[in-house]
């Protein structure tokens, strides 16, 4: 067998390219894939939308090679974090803006919801855990709301 992959240079069987028939082993293939894919993320009023490229150069040739790559949790993770992050300071916000009390629970209670659907992004975040918790606590004392089930995703 004369094929080579272009990545690592040993045999192989899987023609990733038809212009210039290069090959790649399927794992050669994924890490390049992942190397050289740039996710982006655009935001569009309320929305942030998640952009990947469907198309590749050829590592030999440069010619591009219709290939998707599937976006993982990692990939998304910056885009995760930052709509987190905004979800969240808009809702603190709002508690110090509305003048119900009732109004303001409702909003430090949806404050909650998001810490807990969001617990595994703030968990790899120490410094930001530690400021989100002292904020709450703040929010929490200065408005009597007697609501402490955020302790637990803020540990």
């Amino acid at each position: 067998m004369n094929n080579i992959c272009t990545i690592c240079l040993d045999n192989c069987r899987n023609k990733v390219c038809n212009t210039c028939n290069c090959y790649a082993h399927y794992r050669c293939w994924g890490k390049y894939l992942q190397n050289k894919t740039i996710n982006y993320a655009t935001i569009v009023e309320d929305d942030i939308f998640m952009c990947t490229p469907i198309s590749i150069d050829c590592p030999q040739c440069r010619q591009n090679i219709i290939n998707l790559k599937p976006v993982t949790r990692s990939d998304t993770y910056s885009i995760r974090y930052l709509s987190f992050i905004i979800n969240l300071n808009f809702c603190l916000d709002i508690i110090y803006i509305v003048e119900d009390k009732n109004d303001k629970k409702d909003m430090f209670k949806t404050a909650i919801k998001i810490i807990k659907y969001n617990k595994n992004l703030l968990s790899k975040d120490y410094a930001f855990k530690k400021i989100v918790k002292k904020e709450m606590d703040k929010i929490n004392n200065k408005y009597n709301f007697k609501l402490h089930s955020y302790s637990f995703f803020l540990k």
